[in-house]
């Protein structure tokens, strides 16, 4: 980055000027606001663009920006108006600081199953997990450059209506996680100007647009409004989000109670039947096509008789009857037949 954003200004008698305000060459007088070396002026050629070249110096890594932050501090000594750019971040489960560990924690029983049904509950019942602020203008009343704040040296130090606001003007440098850091331990809100990707020539009116009040080039490093009303809707969040999750495990408890009653039903059931079962036997069928018959020898409510043996047709005749509870044994070799059972309880008598 820094190969390709050469230095558009330089510093005479102390005063900051743009290429197009000085002659060309060594006339030009001025210095690297950087490192403080002489500066010779290429503003008269038609291809490259006017900038400043180090004089008999390698060019330095400190020239840009530092030429930069004192436009930008020029600029905002000048105006009295600087538009934030837009503010937006979550609360609740999808906060950045959302501690989960702790949280799910302090619940007597696994919670966090039922994060995603909590979640749609409460926004359901309209309550907000997200905040967001648009742009707005503040006023400057006053700006320094790198004043040392809470054990900080920003940029630019403005103090505006709703307090104090550093301002960072990156170029190749931007917030570290250090800097960061230190900003949210002191609440101090700033925002970050990006010009890195904006025409190195930016000069009057066109770099004040930019600084003042242009928003595409900014964001928020740290703002301390957000940061405070995200806290408080968090704690509020979290709380309101507390007997739900006990709801929730108290439905679920429900369902698994209810589920195991249901399957100690048919278990039961299942073993009550094990003990009616009644074998099916194949009988040729003298009559073409002479297809097996399946019969229940013999059958407790008699049906038909072969040989002066009671039987039932399973397929025509125990299908049909009350007393028929399906196979048995998870086949298809046996029957299940209620009818020795149903005819005691009809009695009142204990069944066999």
């Amino acid at each position: 980055m820094a190969a390709t954003l050469k230095l558009p200004y330089g510093l005479r008698d102390g005063q900051l000027l743009h290429i197009a305000d000085v002659a060309n060459g060594l006339a030009c007088a001025c210095v690297c606001p950087g490192c403080g070396a002489r500066l010779v002026a290429r503003n008269q050629g038609k291809v490259k663009v006017a900038h400043f070249a180090h004089h008999q110096a390698p060019e330095c890594a400190t020239g840009l920006q530092t030429a930069l932050h004192l436009a930008a501090k020029d600029v905002f000594t000048q105006h009295s108006t600087f538009w934030l750019p837009g503010a937006a971040g979550f609360t609740g489960f999808r906060a950045d600081n959302f501690q989960a560990d702790d949280y799910f924690a302090s619940f007597s029983f696994r919670a966090q199953p039922y994060q995603a049904e909590v979640e749609h509950a409460l926004y359901e019942d309209g309550l907000d997990y997200k905040v967001e602020f648009a742009p707005r203008p503040v006023t400057i009343r006053r700006a320094w450059l790198e004043h040392r704040t809470a054990d900080l040296i920003p940029d630019i130090v403005l103090e505006t209506e709703a307090g104090l606001l550093l301002v960072e003007v990156a170029v190749t440098h931007f917030v570290d996680q250090a800097k960061l850091t230190k900003l949210r331990q002191w609440g101090i809100s700033c925002v970050e100007i990006d010009l890195s990707k904006c025409s190195r020539d930016l000069a009057g009116p066109e770099l004040a647009d930019v600084l003042l009040h242009q928003t595409t080039h900014k964001r928020w490093v740290y703002n301390g409004r957000l940061a405070a009303r995200l806290a408080t809707l968090h704690t509020q969040y979290l709380e309101r989000a507390r007997p739900l999750f006990l709801a929730c495990h108290t439905q679920a408890m429900r369902e698994q109670k209810r589920q195991r009653w249901e399957q100690d039903k048919k278990e039961s059931l299942q073993a009550f039947y094990a003990t009616r079962c009644k074998p099916i036997t194949l009988r040729p069928d003298p009559r073409p096509p002479h297809r097996p018959e399946r019969h229940v020898l013999p059958c407790p409510d008699p049906r038909r008789a072969f040989a002066v043996e009671s039987y039932a047709n399973v397929d025509t005749d125990c299908m049909r009857c009350s007393h028929f509870r399906g196979y048995g044994g998870g086949s298809q070799h046996q029957i299940v037949c209620l009818y020795e059972y149903n005819k005691w309880e009809k009695f009142n008598k204990p069944p066999p």
